[in-house]
């Protein structure tokens, strides 16, 4: 707040700005369905199939959280070559 109760410009903007995290989420939410979509109908071409291009997409989004799952439990570095200190390195 600036002198005698007004507002600044700075405070106007965080107020302008502060409402749009849920548009933002939803805007996102939005263009992950419009892809997941898109590929589908890509994988449905080239299979020519309907079935097929699902297997796939749920295998991939599978894969992927069980990445993410994987990094949370062990940690990000956890597991993956050349990120641990081996038995020649000057750590050990």
């Amino acid at each position: 707040m600036g002198p005698e109760g007004t507002s600044t410009e700075s405070d106007r903007e965080w107020v302008l700005y502060s409402g749009s995290a849920p548009v933002t989420q939803k805007l996102m939410i939005r263009g992950f369905l419009l892809g997941l979509i898109g590929v589908f109908i890509l994988l449905s071409f080239q299979f020519k199939s309907y079935v097929e291009p699902l297997i796939v997409m749920v295998a991939i989004l599978t894969c992927a959280l069980a990445r993410s799952v994987r990094s949370i439990w062990t940690g990000p570095n956890r597991g993956r070559r050349g990120h641990a200190p081996g038995p020649d390195s000057a750590a050990w």
